[in-house]
């Protein structure tokens, strides 16, 4: 017959370092190098970590659970995977302060002047942002040599600027290309909380990309 713990049992049992996931072993005690046991092994892994971003989007973003309109309940953690939720633009997006449209406008921004940095070798802006978009190759994206692919990746990039540049008189077109470029392309998370005034700049000038991006037909 198994002895009762006590509640206060039970709580310490919980606590301390969680155990680590059961894996394959050779008979001399080292994990097993198999290609079957390290695959598994890479994939708990890479579960642990989602897992650790997961709870910490949670706590960061206080993010809890609610009902929808249909009267599903939508969990905290199933909000939280969303991709949205990993950098500053989709966070504006789920607050509401931007639309949609204004929204894929900065996606498209932020690609086209990483693009400029990427194949320029100029120094990314920001080392946070520079990991956003590693994983976004230039290569097979523009035609003729890489030379040619720079100059055009320039040329772009001084159009967006001078865009943004035109949005109202020349002292806001300035406040508009930086803020548009630190929600967009620096991922600054503090703009979410930033005042009315710097939001209004920030959907202007994601507004007027959209126009030039062919992602809205008028304003």
């Amino acid at each position: 017959m198994t002895k009762a713990r006590s509640k206060a049992q039970k709580i310490n049992s919980k606590r301390g370092r969680p155990r680590l996931p059961a894996v394959a072993h050779e008979h001399t005690g080292r994990k097993s190098r198999r290609k079957a046991s390290n695959t598994m092994r890479q994939a708990m892994t890479e579960q642990e970590a989602r897992s650790v971003v997961v709870q910490k989007r949670i706590r960061d973003g206080e993010i809890v659970a609610f009902r929808d309109k249909s009267g599903r309940i939508v969990s905290a953690e199933e909000q939280a995977v969303d991709p949205r939720r990993g950098y500053a633009l989709g966070l504006m997006f789920l607050d509401g302060t931007i639309t949609q449209q204004q929204h894929d406008a900065g996606v498209r921004y932020a690609d086209d002047m990483a693009r400029y940095y990427g194949l320029t070798g100029l120094g990314f802006p920001s080392p946070r942002a520079q990991n956003l978009f590693a994983v976004r190759g230039v290569s097979g994206e523009e035609s003729g040599t890489r030379v040619e692919a720079a100059k055009k990746a320039k040329a772009k990039a001084g159009k967006l600027r001078e865009l943004l540049q035109k949005v109202g008189n020349i002292d806001q077109g300035r406040r508009v290309e930086h803020a548009v470029k630190e929600v967009a392309l620096l991922d600054n998370i503090q703009a979410r909380k930033w005042p009315a005034h710097m939001h209004d700049y920030i959907r202007r000038g994601l507004n007027a990309l959209a126009l030039d991006y062919g992602l809205v037909s008028s304003l």
